[in-house]
């Protein structure tokens, strides 16, 4: 795809804006006033030279999608847009239209499993392909039971560390704990198969979603969740399980 035209620097301020919704009035808008003062009248045409190849990529994916008519898309389009421009717009509109349901059309519901009207093409464009003959419902089926698009959710993470312990097989997971982008994920030592951690930490490691630091904890002890589910919930219960706090910080789950 031909990459678009840059800006016309006679629209706006190279300094003050106001910048068009582009990729690269919105990076020279994200740079701020001190910074395109200090980098001068050229810094447009280079930030325009740097991003040219995401603009056609953009102008897909711009803010046409959902919009709430085509009446609202014609007053979006500035005075220089043409009938093909216009056409384009609808085109794209009517495509993602045609592949959602209810009153929201975006590329974000129309990715949604349960709510795009075509599952088999959610399954083409997200790499697995959707056998021929399958009624809507067996399409969603077939996806949903595809290990890629389970793949970095709790539940496939926690069954796919069970297979490396013994006992018990408990995989308590904490997600977002000092930040939004890590977890922590607690086993007991003494449940981990024999020579199988190190397997263990990689299996965690390919399991978690991109993007996500998975911190792999070996506890020694039981957790205050074992405590409150299976001797609890009442702590007289607990203290009348175990003499001291001694025995109880040295319970293992596997003993019960």
């Amino acid at each position: 795809m031909p990459a678009t035209a840059g800006p016309d620097y006679d629209d706006f301020d190279p300094i003050w804006g106001p910048f068009p919704d582009t990729v690269t009035g919105r990076v020279l808008d994200a740079l701020g006033p001190a910074f395109r003062r200090a980098a001068g009248s050229l810094l447009p045409a280079l930030v325009a030279g740097l991003v040219v190849e995401l603009e056609a990529t953009d102008t897909l994916l711009s803010p046409v999608i959902g919009v709430p008519g085509y009446d609202d898309t014609l007053d979006g389009l500035d005075d220089t847009a043409t009938y093909e421009d216009a056409a384009e717009v609808f085109a794209t509109y009517e495509a993602v239209e045609d592949l959602t349901t209810g009153d929201v059309t975006s590329w974000a519901a129309a990715f949604d499993l349960d709510g795009t009207t075509d599952p088999g093409w959610l399954g083409l464009v997200t790499g697995q392909p959707v056998p021929s003959g399958l009624s809507t419902t067996q399409e969603r089926d077939f996806i949903r039971a595809r290990s890629s698009w389970r793949r970095g959710t709790p539940a496939v993470l926690v069954s796919t560390i069970g297979r490396y312990l013994n006992g018990t097989q408990t995989v308590e997971l904490l997600e977002r704990t000092s930040s939004p982008w890590r977890a922590s994920l607690r086993v007991y030592s003494e449940e981990i198969k024999p020579g199988q951690e190190q397997l263990l930490r990689d299996a965690a490691a390919a399991a978690k979603p991109v993007g996500i630091r998975l911190d792999v904890h070996l506890a020694d002890g039981v957790s205050y969740d074992h405590f409150t589910t299976e001797h609890g919930p009442a702590y007289s219960v607990v203290t009348s399980e175990f003499g001291t706090y001694a025995d109880m910080t040295s319970h293992k789950p596997y003993d019960d």
